[in-house]
């Protein structure tokens, strides 16, 4: 995921990961680069320790990639963790065509993650979300786990629309 801010450093990346039990930064670690809207941007990928449910990360057609033993990709939930830490420091934080600043994140996440800590606002994390629409403009798991994603476009908006005019659903990170 590409991260664009003005604030977040390696530092930040490394801090934000440490406190999520079996999360950890893919190698070769973050990558900063340049970015058009924020003074620069890191490409991350978090990865996890295999344990009973999780999946494989998809590497899609990724070169130097061992198809026969693939890591473990990070859930949602922890993605979730990770980023509201970020957020935190950077609320003007753009991650990937997702989440456009703080706001935008948490209204998309059902207000799920807030601040620094990992914890869970109104519900439990696990592993395997399953996303159902509710016929209006909401994805609730279908678990009970009290995990919502609210509707949100991704593909072909300029990024000065609002967030609040999307309607199409994206998928979200594994």
């Amino acid at each position: 995921m590409r991260l664009h801010t003005d604030t977040i450093t390696y530092r930040d990346l490394f801090a934000a990961v440490q406190h999520i039990d079996g999360v950890y930064l893919a190698d070769p670690g973050p990558k900063q680069t340049g970015s058009k809207t924020r003074d620069h941007a890191f490409t991350v990928k978090l990865e996890a320790f295999e344990r009973k449910g999780r999946r494989r990360v998809n590497f899609g057609t990724a070169k130097g990639v061992d198809r026969f033993d693939p890591p473990f990709a990070a859930t949602w939930d922890e993605w979730g963790f990770f980023l509201a830490y970020l957020f935190d420091i950077d609320p003007n934080l753009i991650a990937g065509d997702n989440y456009s600043g703080r706001d935008h994140f948490q209204w998309c996440t059902g207000y799920r993650f807030v601040g620094r800590e990992p914890v869970v606002r109104g519900g439990t994390p696990h592993d395997q979300h399953k996303w159902v629409w509710d016929g209006d403009s909401r994805y609730p798991c279908k678990g009970g786990c009290g995990a919502v994603m609210n509707n949100r476009g991704k593909w072909n908006f300029p990024m000065e629309r609002t967030w609040t005019d999307r309607a199409y659903p994206i998928a979200v990170p594994a």
